[in-house]
This record gives C-alpha cells, sequence and structure tokens, in this order.
C-alpha cells in the first residue's frame, strides 16, 4: 500500500538488520581486490592482511639472495602465497613488484634453466612417462614471479627498472635459447644412443621452461618503450627458425601439450613484435605468412587464432582465406570481451590495439566471417564495449573496490582513442543487419555516450597524403550511425494489423484504437514500468494530477499501450515519462520514448527511482533534458515544478 511507504519501509528493515548483527559475525576487512578474469590461474579468493604481505616480501626478498635456498616446501608455500596476490588488484600487493624484479634479476634465475629438475629430484633412468611437475623452485622463479609483474607492472611508474631487467633478461635468453631451443625440434634418431628412454619427461621439461621464458618475453614485448629493443637481436631469429622446421611442422597432428604451449607463445612473441618494421620485414623474407597457414591446422584454439591475426598482418588479403570462421569468431568475441575488463587491454598477451586493427580487416572483406560474428552471444557487444575501452564503469564492479593503483593506470590516450575509432567504424559494417543488433547497440550506454562525445568532435583535417584522417571517418561514422539508431524503426512485438475491440476492464479507456485516432480522450499519456516501485510512485504521481483536473492515461505496459501511444503520441499529446532503471531495461517504454522522439511529440522527464542517472541512448532521445527528481521527501516541491512544466506545454499547444 503506498500509505505504508514501501521503499523506505524496506530501507528501515535493512538497517535494523544491519545495526543488530550480532558482535561475534562482525568482520574487519584490512583490504581487498579485483580479481582478474580469464588468465589461467586458479586460485581461491582471499582476503590479505598487513602481516601476511610483510612476511610474504621478506621471504621473497631472502629468496632472491645468491646460494641461499629454501626448502621445496618453503617454496611451495611462498608460490602460493604469490599466487594470491597475483590475482589481487589492490595497493597493497604493489609492494610486492619490486622484491619480485629483484629476483628475477638475480643469478638464480639463471640457475634454475641451467638444471631443469622436476617435483622430487632428477628422474631414475629408464623412466618413460610422468605427470611430475618442474620442481618447486623452478616454478617459483619461471612462472609465480614472472606472472605476477606481468599482471602488476605499470610501466609509467618504472620505465627504468624495467629496461634494466630486459636487458638482463636479453641476455639470459640467448643462454636459455643456446641451451634448450634445439629440444623443441629434435627427432628420434637423433636422440643419444642410451639415453631414449629418460628424456621424454626432461624434454618436456625444458620446453615447459622454455615456454615460460617466453611468456615473460612477450610482457616485454607489449610495451612500445621496450619493444624495439627485440629488433636488433637474434632471438627473434631464433623462434622463426625453431617454428619453420619441417620436423616439427610435419608433426602438427601429433604434437603434445608441451610442444602446443610452446607454439603459441612463440607466435604471441612474433605477433606482439610485428609492429616493429625490421621485424615485419624478416618475416615477410622468410615466408612466415606460410608458416602461419600451416599452424592453423593444430587443434589448439590459442595457435589457430593467433595464427590468423598473424597471417592477417602479414598478408593483407589472406582475410578471404579463413578456416573455421564460426570458432575463429567466437574466439575474437572471447579475446575481446575479456581484454576490455583490464587496465592493460589485453587477454593473453595479445593487446586490444592489435584485435581491433586485424578485426577491421577481417569484417570489411569477409561476409561468412562476419554473419559469423553477428550470431555469437556476445559478439556485437564485445566490439560495441571497445568504443568505451577503459572507462571507470566497464572495469568498476557494483561489489568491489578498485584500488587507486588502478585508477591511475591508464593506457595510452592515443591508444585508447584509435582502438575507439576502428572500433566504431567496424560497428558500422553491422548496423545492416537489422533491429536486433540495433537495439543491442542502443541498450549499451557506455558505448552511446561515447558515440555522442566522437560525433560532436571537430574535424582535423586530412592525414598524410591528403587521406581523410581516421579519427574525421569516426566522426561521421558516429553521426551517421544516430541518424540510424533514430530512424531505425525498432521493431519490439509483433503488432496485429488491427485491434478492435479492448478488455472490458479498461472502462475509462477507448473502446477501439480508431477512436484515438479520431480525438484522444486525455491530457497526458504516463509511461513507466511494471516495478512495483515505480508503479507506486507513478500512480501517486497521476492521482495527484487527476485531482487537479488532468485526463492523465495509465494503463500498465504491454502491446496496447504501444499502440496507443503511438497514435497519441502523432497527435502531439505530451507523455509523462517517469524513469528508472527498470524503465531502461523495458522494450515497451523505451519503443514509446524512441517513437515519441521521432515524431516530435513532447515528453517531460520525471525520475520515479531513488540515486538513478540518464544516460546513453536515454539521455540522448531526451535531448540531455534534466528530469524533475521524485521521492516522498520533497514530493510536493516536485509535484509543483511537474504542474508548472505541463501547464507550460497545454498552453503553448493551445497557442498553436
Amino acid at each position: 500500500d503506498e500509505a505504508n511507504e514501501p521503499q523506505k519501509l524496506k530501507q528501515d528493515y535493512l538497517k535494523s538488520l544491519i545495526d543488530n548483527l550480532p558482535e561475534a559475525k562482525r568482520i574487519t576487512i584490512i583490504d581487498y581486490g579485483r580479481t582478474y578474469e580469464g588468465e589461467g590461474l586458479q586460485v581461491q579468493y582471499s582476503f590479505l592482511t598487513k602481516e601476511i604481505l610483510s612476511k610474504l616480501i621478506g621471504d621473497i626478498d631472502t629468496i632472491s639472495w645468491r646460494g641461499y635456498r629454501f626448502d621445496e616446501n618453503d617454496y611451495k608455500r611462498v608460490s602460493k602465497s604469490l599466487r594470491i596476490c597475483t590475482k589481487q588488484n589492490t595497493q597493497e600487493v604493489e609492494s610486492l613488484i619490486k622484491p619480485v624484479i629483484k629476483c628475477l634479476n638475480s643469478s638464480n634465475y639463471m640457475e634454475v634453466f641451467e638444471n631443469v629438475e622436476l617435483s622430487g629430484g632428477k628422474l631414475a633412468s629408464g623412466s618413460i612417462h610422468t605427470n611430475r611437475s618442474l620442481a618447486a623452485r623452478h616454478l617459483f622463479f619461471m612462472r609465480e614471479c614472472p606472472e605476477f609483474l606481468i599482471q602488476h607492472h605499470y610501466p609509467e611508474e618504472s620505465e627504468s627498472e624495467m629496461k634494466s631487467l630486459m636487458d638482463n633478461m636479453m641476455s639470459n635468453t640467448r643462454r636459455i635459447f643456446q641451451d634448450h631451443l634445439h629440444v623443441v625440434t629434435v627427432k628420434a634418431t637423433e636422440r643419444v644412443a642410451g639415453h631414449a628412454m629418460d628424456t621424454d619427461a626432461n624434454e618436456e621439461a625444458r620446453i615447459e621452461a622454455l615456454s615460460y621464458h617466453i611468456k615473460l618475453l612477450n610482457h616485454f614485448a607489449m610495451q612500445r618503450y621496450l619493444r624495439k629493443e627485440f629488433s636488433d637481436q637474434p632471438i627473434i631469429q631464433n623462434v622463426i627458425t625453431v617454428l619453420q622446421d619441417d620436423g616439427l611442422l610435419d608433426q602438427l597432428e601429433r604434437l603434445n601439450k608441451k610442444r602446443i604451449e610452446f607454439i603459441g607463445q612463440s607466435l604471441t612473441l612474433l605477433n606482439n613484435l610485428i609492429l616493429e618494421e625490421k621485424v615485419l620485414k624478416l618475416m615477410k623474407s622468410q615466408s612466415f605468412a606460410d608458416t602461419c597457414s600451416q599452424f592453423r591446422s593444430v587443434n589448439d584454439k590459442t595457435i589457430q587464432f593467433t595464427s590468423h591475426i598473424l597471417l592477417v598482418s602479414l598478408n593483407k588479403t589472406s582475410f578471404t582465406d579463413v578456416r573455421e570462421i564460426d570458432l575463429l569468431s567466437k574466439t575474437y568475441t572471447e579475446y575481446l570481451y575479456k581484454s576490455v575488463k583490464v587496465p592493460k587491454l589485453c587477454y593473453h598477451c595479445v593487446k586490444l590495439s592489435c584485435l581491433v586493427r586485424n578485426l577491421k580487416i577481417i569484417v570489411e572483406g569477409n561476409d561468412a566471417f562476419r554473419d559469423s560474428l553477428v550470431e555469437q552471444k556476445n559478439g556485437i557487444s564485445a566490439i560495441a564495449n571497445c568504443v568505451s575501452a577503459y572507462q571507470d564503469s566497464s572495469i568498476e564492479s557494483k561489489s568491489v573496490k578498485v584500488s587507486t593503483i588502478v585508477q591511475r593506470m591508464k593506457p595510452d590516450a592515443e591508444v585508447l582513442e584509435k582502438i575507439q575509432q576502428l572500433a566504431i567504424l567496424i560497428i558500422w559494417r553491422f548496423t545492416y543487419y537489422g533491429p536486433t543488433v540495433i537495439k543491442t547497440l542502443k541498450s549499451n550506454d557506455a558505448f552511446i555516450d561515447q558515440i555522442l562525445k566522437v560525433s560532436k568532435q571537430p574535424l582535423r583535417g586530412p592525414a598524410k597524403g591528403n587521406k581523410k584522417s581516421l579519427a574525421d571517418s569516426a566522426k561521421e561514422t558516429a553521426e551517421q550511425m544516430l541518424w540510424r539508431f533514430g530512424s531505425e524503426k525498432l521493431i519490439l512485438h509483433e503488432k496485429k494489423k488491427k485491434q478492435e475491440e479492448i478488455t472490458s476492464d479498461r472502462p475509462d479507456e477507448p473502446s477501439t484504437a480508431d477512436q484515438w485516432r479520431e480525438s484522444v480522450p486525455f491530457d497526458l499519456l504516463m509511461s513507466y514500468s511494471t516495478n512495483v516501485n515505480d508503479k507506486i510512485m507513478s500512480l501517486k504521481i497521476a492521482d495527484r494530477l487527476t485531482k487537479r483536473n488532468y485526463r492523465v492515461y495509465t494503463e500498465k505496459q504491454g502491446k496496447h499501450r504501444l499502440e496507443l501511444m503511438e497514435i497519441a503520441a502523432a497527435k502531439k499529446v505530451p507523455i509523462l515519462a517517469c524513469l528508472s532503471s527498470k524503465f531502461r531495461d523495458s522494450k515497451f517504454c523505451m519503443a514509446e520514448i524512441d517513437n515519441a522522439s521521432k515524431v516530435k511529440c513532447p515528453v517531460i522527464p520525471i525520475i520515479v527511482e531513488e540515486n538513478y542517472t540518464v544516460k546513453g541512448w536515454l539521455n540522448h532521445v531526451l535531448n540531455n533534458r534534466k528530469p524533475i527528481e521524485f521521492n516522498n521527501t520533497d514530493f510536493t516541491q516536485s509535484f509543483m515544478f511537474l504542474i508548472g512544466e505541463i501547464d507550460e506545454i497545454l498552453h503553448r499547444q493551445e497557442r498553436e
């Protein structure tokens, strides 16, 4: 009942529960953070205290001392704690960066590569198969420390420190490749006599170690200020040579898990370095595009995907030869969707800027791929999110506090702008796919806000060669997109050709739509959602208006209301839009406002949900008008403002 003020009752009830929480249940949380999605580290979420972090820093610092050795259980304990911190994103865990870098810079890092061991020590002679992993000490230096660095390194804060680490790693890489790279391609007939039986597990361990190291190199390759350092290094040629080995290519259908992981990391490294002109020329000179074509047959999602995007970069016409189209579109959707959710705008070491650059080429040239991407569950939404990549709302969770270090860590503004511009051009290709795509795009408020922003930017003039700049192309496309959104007939339901009669439970409404076409018997139309709180506030307003002799149409939402409101809107009968989050989610309410905007029918926006903010497409169709906010506390004052607006519109219409 409205008199009982259910919203206030609910708030009081919740407050009572909180205030009377038993003392034994109270918990003080020192800090908490957000978990990155999809990076393959299966760690149970934990709360970290300052004492735990302090001890962990001390342990890692101690490990970095040359010659000091923990036992295997100590390494397992420290590794587990570091894995937990890797998955956290709080300011406190950033204090681990320097100790981790110190470990990676220490001689211990090379020592574990010089003597690759499995857990429990060396293999007994004659053993053929094993499920044992690398030793705990090796995993700490090869996997845990690099993974923490990859997740928590912020370039703008430690360029000199990272440059020093990279120089050290380049030196290490030459030695690591010299000692281990050949095992990726070694053939059974070339194995040393007498060692064929006990080298299987040892070789796999060495290949696993190589994969971890190349993943760390990928982290450096993703940094623009470090990437150029690779150009003059022989390690790129080393990687290409291994990947083009005939023995390896002949075994593509029978590759084991460790070799597949190595190939995936190696292809990703080359993909990150292809922006360097020297690397691009080197890969083209060695016909690496043909190698990528062969790798597409490997039964592994990462290898198939990375070889595809590498192939497009090496040969711009290769978009016509796309294999496994549905799998490729699904993987693109996954990578786009995941990469916009993390501050570094990347997923599995593939940068978002690379994804949209290659996606534009394929979308513009391959109709079958475009059709497949539309059919993916989140395909259109994933591309739309790229337009608003790394807006505050895209990385924050309603229930999780984002650390200050994430808030200040934003990608390069120039890179972000280019991602946005390319994504706008890509999205334009999909606006021809009908109302379903249009509806998906218009329901994405962050996307609409960015489209509006880009459409209002000034022209920047031609780029080099007197060609239209990417920025100006994006601006014009954004303007065309808004026009299409406004003129496209949004089909939200199948209307009957003619509805002759209305059910008998609406005695105060006309019996047919034809009567409304002749004359609308109401002064105001009320558009509101079916949410109980919205309905209570909306009908309270309608009741007050009725007592002041205004004729107010208040039928509940549905096909019938939509049909009648379209008729009335064409006659310019004012609409009272009762805005809320549920209103925004309602296809009928949004259709009513869309239609009113198209026929230029007066709309009076009022907010009936506490703390609701109008944004996105809804804000656009309302011409950024400031709504009147209604609540139980200031109801009378808001109601008087509403009366003023209604009277002004009605008097103006009478004069006209």
